[in-house]
């Protein structure tokens, strides 16, 4: 696990004004995450510095490593998905969070809520596209919560978000995992020639959590129609601070405990 950087008990960068105070036994961190070289899932593994409540998702990620322009296109973006919302937002020259669009059911929208209204839980994710070269890590930060994290997982297209520790879907010891399970899949951002669109997918295989790619390499023996073979291999561990989509095929909903509470 990566290291903590905790300022210290009582203390919080979000904090603007000296009026505004937090409860004496709060601690305040900031985590940097490696980022993909395109897109990569951010998890929420903090609160709110003051409330301990859920946190504004322009209070989660620090500006300071990201990189700014007032042309949308050469801006690093954050994309919430909510309620079947897709919501952009770009990061301007002068390192301001700026709304710039949703997208509904793969239509363009209207500009969506102001960042500092989207109110994110622990557990949640959002995405980070990466548009500058120079950006490489991104620092989450907010406040540390005894809060158990726990996360529904619905029907449909759910994101998630990973602690503060690296995650083995396998060794999860407090989930259960649904007895349809094998229909669903996990989407985890790789960097890799074999991952459609830069990710990943798992499937539940025989019993445990693996990696299932296509090999579309040769023809069926006295034909011309291609082969299409799967191959499965194991998976490693989802890095601490990101996230991952789980597509639930099924048609019931579950809950999704990251670790042990």
């Amino acid at each position: 696990m990566k290291k903590i950087l905790v300022l210290g008990l009582g203390l919080c960068a979000c904090v603007a004004s000296a009026s505004l105070k937090m409860d004496g036994n709060a601690a305040v961190a900031f985590f940097p995450v490696p980022l993909a070289d395109t897109d990569t899932v951010l998890s929420v593994p903090f609160t709110d510095c003051l409330t301990d409540g859920d946190i504004a998702l322009d209070k989660l990620v620090s500006t300071s490593t990201l990189t700014g322009s007032d042309t949308a296109s050469e801006a690093d973006q954050l994309v919430l998905f909510k309620d079947g919302v897709y919501s952009y937002y770009y990061l301007n020259a002068a390192k301001t969070w700026v709304a710039l669009k949703t997208t509904v059911a793969g239509a363009d929208s209207t500009a969506p809520t102001a960042i500092d209204e989207q109110k994110l839980p622990l557990g949640y994710a959002v995405w980070l596209k990466k548009i500058g070269a120079n950006t490489t890590t991104a620092i989450m930060k907010g406040r540390l919560s005894e809060t158990p994290v726990t996360i529904e997982i619905v029907p449909g297209m759910n994101l998630v978000g990973n602690t503060l520790f690296d995650l083995d879907l396998n060794t999860v010891p407090a989930t259960i995992w649904p007895a349809d399970v094998e229909k669903d899949e996990v989407l985890v951002s790789e960097v890799s020639a074999t991952a459609a669109g830069g990710y990943a997918t798992y499937r539940y295989h025989e019993g445990k959590w693996m990696k299932r790619t296509l090999d579309k390499s040769g023809t069926i023996p006295g034909t011309s129609i291609p082969l299409t073979k799967e191959v499965w291999s194991e998976i490693g561990t989802i890095p601490a601070g990101t996230g991952f989509w789980y597509r639930r095929n099924g048609s019931t909903s579950f809950v999704f405990q990251p670790i042990a509470q």
